[in-house]
């Protein structure tokens, strides 16, 4: 009796827990819901989200993203931190951004995929996390810290004013002609951070560390413009690194001529109707230089600045010339910017009043060389690399007593060679454009 007693318990018992694990895997299904954007606005706003991605359902996702699947068609204010966890998915199509610079993302055993721009305050991917963003545009207004994997390809993250920490067991990549670009802010790598042949890490202020165990891989360019690389790990013999400061741990020398090439063709996250937007700083002014590939009739653009990328003031209102499938140049000149670093942004306004596209850069606001010039001391002759070949339409070689001895027409060319007279001292290139004209001096030994 004792012993069909407890079999029967023991039956008993067995279809309660399947019984439990069929209501508790329907149940997931059932509070897993997909959601869609039917209008621009805030994220918790009820009205213009979807269950169906026809009719408004009345809900928003909420901030915690665990089962639900979010699709962003519009452009979304962020109006709290999103944490995606669990089996959580976010995807941002071309057509919608996500916007805020005081919420921030958290990425836990989650994905999200940007294909339109995310402008956040900071972006958290934690283990079993992937942030993936292609064809678009980021900006992070402070911190980046990645325990799982990020993903860049063919398109630009810029940090404003922070750090990235890439930490072990964590992967960064940058692929197919992207670029990393932080204003101020340094990066630690201690997991596996690989950059591409036609990618581009850049620190305009800020330091490298690759810690012992970690590895810094590829062939891209790597261009400190005010900083230093200190690598305790593995870094790639075929990366192309230039930096103002000290390296330390480094087995290859400085490539700076190509470190910078690179990163100036990294382009990733341009629409396909802009071909670059560019600033540089001139004396007494900035110089904002755009090319379209088409255009269409009652389209303008918007140009913008702000001091501290939050708060933007209209600078102009242009005109398109409304030429289809046919290259058009544009630019601008700013002598009233009043910030160490300026920020601009460009935007396309179609003929409906809606933006096409935005897009931002930084320009700092001091008299920056043009020009590489390399070797300076040389014993025969010099390589000239202009930063952006096209602006540079000229370059004269004075003597000490201001003697022209030569003047070369460039031809936009990226890469010129200038042998000096025979006689040692001190010679001077004079280098123009149509907006700059800038002296050099050069040593020969």
């Amino acid at each position: 009796m004792h012993v069909a007693s407890f079999e029967t318990t023991k039956t008993s018992t067995m279809k309660n827990i399947t019984l439990l694990l069929i209501i508790l895997f329907i149940g997931s299904f059932a509070h897993s819901k997909k959601f869609y954007t039917l209008n621009a606005g805030n994220w918790n706003n009820t009205a213009i989200w979807s269950l169906n991605n026809s009719t408004p359902c009345g809900c928003f996702p909420g901030y915690n993203v665990t089962t639900d699947t979010i699709t962003v068609n519009h452009a979304m204010n962020l109006t709290g931190t999103v944490n995606a966890s669990s089996s959580g998915r976010i995807n941002v199509n071309s057509s919608g951004s996500v916007s805020s610079t005081t919420a921030d993302i958290f990425v836990n055993n989650a994905v999200i995929l940007a294909n339109g721009a995310v402008n956040i305050r900071n972006l958290n991917v934690g283990m079993g996390g992937l942030f993936r963003i292609t064809s678009s545009v980021m900006i992070i207004n402070l911190n980046m810290d990645i325990y799982g994997s990020l993903i860049v390809d063919h398109s630009t993250i810029t940090i404003l004013n922070g750090n990235l920490n890439n930490y072990s067991g964590s992967n960064i990549q940058i692929l197919n002609g992207s670029k990393y670009h932080s204003l101020t802010g340094n990066i630690k790598n201690e997991g596996t951070f690989s950059v591409c042949p036609t990618c581009c890490v850049q620190l305009d202020k800020g330091n490298i560390t690759n810690q012992n165990t970690a590895q810094f891989t590829g062939s891209g360019g790597i261009n400190i413009l005010s900083g230093n690389i200190k690598n305790l790990g593995s870094w790639g013999s075929t990366l192309m690194y230039c930096s103002s400061g000290n390296d330390t741990g480094l087995s290859t020398a400085e490539n700076c001529i190509q470190a910078k090439q690179i990163c100036v063709l990294a382009n990733g996250g341009l629409p396909s109707s802009l071909l670059f937007f560019e600033g540089h700083s001139m004396v007494n002014k900035n110089l904002i230089q755009w090319e379209t590939a088409s255009e269409q009739e009652g389209e303008y653009y918007l140009l913008e600045r702000s001091s501290d990328g939050d708060i933007w003031e209209e600078l102009s209102i242009i005109n398109t010339n409304g030429s289809q499938n046919v290259k058009q140049d544009y630019k601008y000149s700013d002598s009233l910017f009043q910030s160490s670093i300026s920020y601009y942004r460009l935007s396309k306004i179609n003929s409906d009043g809606e933006a096409d596209f935005k897009e931002m850069l930084s320009i700092k606001n001091i008299a920056d060389n043009q020009i590489i010039i390399y070797p300076n001391p040389t014993s025969s002759g010099i390589w000239i690399q202009p930063r952006i070949a096209k602006l540079l339409k000229r370059i004269k070689v004075i003597e000490q007593s201001g003697k022209e001895i030569e003047s070369i027409e460039t031809n936009g060319s990226s890469l010129i060679e200038i042998i000096l007279p025979s006689e040692k001292g001190i010679y001077y290139l004079q280098t123009e454009g149509d907006e700059y004209v800038n002296v050099y001096s050069v040593v020969k030994y």
